[in-house]
């Protein structure tokens, strides 16, 4: 069951002082170097980039009821765009890919308010009985109408949404 634990966490540092013989218990809980490269934590947003919280990857996955096969991995969670349809991960202080991010996402706007936030058009429509026609439209046209329903993504959607007071997770910062 004896393991070499390579210290620095860096795989070809074969240098005796950087070697120990251990568990793999002992390698993993009682080497704070490879135990803080494991226990990454990551900004949970909803898809308005507010903040949710900040959690380890394994956390994310028990939050949102998901088995993870990929051993809690922090990096499986930062590399898609939206997790689980509803949210997105960024690192600590990452604003520019919380925004990057946020213009995957669909949003709605009623009359120059904005009531909704989907990945999908569709979802949409169909929650609040929109025709398809006029949806897809105003998808199209990504424009903030002043009247009726405006269905708007990318960097101008992003902006409007910030500038209504959304997009906290960006500026989460540790006490």
């Amino acid at each position: 069951d004896e393991i070499v634990d390579h210290i620095s966490t860096i795989k070809h540092d074969n240098n005796f002082s950087n070697l120990r013989v251990t568990d793999n218990k002992g390698n993993i809980v009682f080497n704070e170097l490879t135990y803080e490269k494991l226990a990454k934590r990551v900004v949970l947003s909803d898809l308005y980039g507010n903040y949710v919280g900040y959690y380890f990857a394994r956390e994310v996955f028990d939050f949102l009821g998901k088995r993870n096969t990929e051993r809690s991995r922090v990096d499986s969670l930062l590399t898609v765009s939206i997790v689980a349809k509803k949210y997105i991960c960024i690192d600590l202080g990452d604003k520019e890919t919380l925004h990057k991010k946020m213009e995957k996402v669909i949003y709605l706007f009623l009359d120059g308010k904005l009531i909704d936030a989907s990945v999908s058009v569709t979802e949409l429509y169909r929650k609040y009985r929109i025709s398809q026609y006029k949806a897809m439209n105003n998808y199209r046209l990504n424009k903030l109408s002043k009247n009726g329903y405006s269905f708007l993504h990318g960097e101008k959607a992003v902006e409007l949404v910030l500038s209504r007071g959304h997009g906290t997770a960006g500026d989460y910062k540790l006490e």
